[in-house]
């Protein structure tokens, strides 16, 4: 799943709950994350830094509070 794409994070939520069905959830291990390449912060592109926020905090609140 790449939870930086809603529709996915929605169809695994469909796919949980029809598991699920009336027992309810425990727990969500939400564990996602990338690093990019090591190498001094001066030298990325914005790009690096869009993608590492978009995964790492974005994707991590949207898989949460779906």
């Amino acid at each position: 799943m790449d939870i930086t794409k809603p529709v996915q994070i929605k169809d695994a939520y469909s796919k949980v709950a029809a598991m699920l069905q009336d027992r309810g959830l425990w727990a969500v291990i939400n564990n996602a994350g990338v690093l990019g390449f090591p190498t001094d912060g001066e030298l990325l592109p914005m790009t690096d830094y869009k993608q590492c926020m978009a995964v790492n905090f974005f994707g991590t609140v949207e898989v949460t509070k779906t």
